[in-house]
Formats: structure tokens, sequence, C-alpha cells
């Protein structure tokens, strides 16, 4: 079967029923869009509409930042009888959660289980993370990996970088030690993100020796610390009022290759403002 479309130049352009190939020509989020609802008009041509060309257009639109066409396109074709699968749902999710609509992300991940759609590790991970971005409890975040487990979705190191990173909001650095524990157990190695997102852990926990104690393994383990690393080890330092500590940290940074940015100066700035060391921000490079 083929349909004919015309791409934006106004050509005749022949498209056969290859999944989203149809729509992933058209890269422009109002062309893409103005032609799949064209196409979902047209007689003879629905099957063109596979789950592939509708993860592909929501897809487009979560990306152009028009997650309300996409949800209100997703309604549509439900109403019209054609079936929402899984990827097209996630996609949706994750655009809802790239934009801070955290309520939405959850109403739609709560729909698609309701409809029978079961999720898949795409799916749990960002639902993951959108629980650790409304900084839900620990509670939640468990029950959510107990039923991932429950329906059969294994968890990767994402899913483990997400969790340690969920724990940061409450200070959770006991939950983060024992998630990190969990890692090697599973099979995985962690990663750079492991090791920073473990380091924030305790920099918000107000504990800088074990701050400074992931760095050390993070290091020993073959990850180079970044700008990222030492702003969060800085941070506890300062929040734990151990001001000359922060401050060797950041030329122990500069001495490995690591410029400061806004965010190190701020925060060496406000602590030594705070005790009333004026003379020394002066001297900060």
């Amino acid at each position: 079967m083929r349909c004919n479309v015309f791409d934006r130049r106004g050509a005749l352009a022949k498209t056969q029923d290859k999944g989203g190939m149809m729509v992933t020509c058209f890269t422009g989020p109002s062309v893409a869009y103005t032609v799949f609802d064209w196409v979902r008009n047209q007689q003879g041509c629905a099957n063109l509409l596979t789950g592939s060309a509708i993860t592909v257009i929501v897809n487009i639109l979560g990306k152009a930042g028009r997650v309300s066409s996409a949800a209100s396109l997703l309604r549509t074709l439900e109403k019209d009888g054609f079936e929402i699968d899984v990827y097209a749902y996630t996609c949706l999710i994750t655009a809802y959660a790239s934009k801070g609509r955290y309520n939405d992300a959850v109403s739609v991940f709560n729909k698609m289980q309701r409809d029978g759609c079961t999720p898949n590790l795409i799916t749990y991970n960002s639902m993951l993370n959108v629980n650790g971005k409304m900084g839900m409890p620990w509670s939640r975040v468990n029950a959510l990996v107990d039923s991932m487990k429950a329906n059969g979705v294994a968890p990767d190191l994402y899913t483990y970088n997400t969790l340690i990173t969920c724990c940061r909001r409450s200070s959770l650095y006991d939950e983060a030690v024992k998630v990190f524990d969990q890692i090697n157990m599973a099979g995985f190695f962690p990663d750079r993100v492991t090791y920073n997102a473990l380091v924030d852990v305790f920099a918000k926990s107000r504990r800088p020796e074990e701050a400074l104690q992931v760095l050390k393994d993070m290091e020993s383990n073959g990850f180079s610390a970044s700008i990222i690393t030492y702003n969060s080890l800085i941070s506890a330092y300062v929040r734990g009022g151990l001001f000359e500590e922060a401050l060797r940290l950041k030329i122990q940074m500069v001495e490995k290759g690591i410029k400061s940015d806004v965010f190190t100066y701020t925060t060496l700035f406000s602590g030594f403002e705070k005790v009333g060391k004026d003379h020394i921000t002066t001297n900060l490079q």
C-alpha cells in the first residue's frame, strides 16, 4: 500500500508503510504534525499510522516543547480507535518531565497502567526521575521499584544512579549507600554519574568527610573528578562551616586543571562573608 503525501516544498513524496519513516522525513514539528494529521484523515492511509509513527510524532512534538499538542493528539487517536503503546506513553511522560510538569507525567503513567499498558524500563526510569524531582518519600520511590520488578523489568545502571539522586533532597545518605552497594551485586559497575550523585548526597547531608572519601574512591577507580564533583564537595565543606578546607579544595581543583565556575565562587563568597572573612574573598581567583 502506498500513500502519496506532499513534502514542505510542495513536491509529491511517496511513502511506504515503514513504521515511523513516514513522519521522520519531516523534521519540523509543525510540518510533521500537519503531515501526520493529513495522513490520518485520508481514506486508505490509516494503516500507515503504526505505533512507531505515533511514537515519532509524539517525540517530535515533545522535543519542540509542544507537550500539550502531543497529549491532545494521543487523546484524539485513542478516541478514533488507535492503540497507544508503551513507547508513545513513555515519550509523553518524558516530555512532561522535561517541562517540569511532573503531576501530568504521573497522570499519564497511572492512565497507561489503567488501560493495561505495562511500563518498560525507560518508563520506570523516567518515573523514578519524576519522583525524585517531586521530592517524593523514599517509601514511594521504593514502591515504584517494587512494581518495576514485579512486572519483570530489571533495573539498569541508570535506574540505580537515579535512585541515588532521589536520596539528595531528604539527605538519605544511608539509603544512597545501600543503593550503591546493590550496583555491583546486580552486575554493574559505578560510573562517573554514580560517584557524582553519591558525592552530592553526602554534600547535601552535611557529611563532607564521606563526600571526600567518595571522591578518592572515584579517582582510584579510574574516574577523574569534574567541576560538578568539586562544587558538591566545596558546598559540603561550606555548609559544615569548614571554610579553610573548602578553599583548599578549590585550590586543589585548579591544580588539576579544572576551572572554577559561577557556582564555585558564589558558594565560597557566601560562606566567607557569613563568618566575616571578607578579606579572604578578595584573594579568590
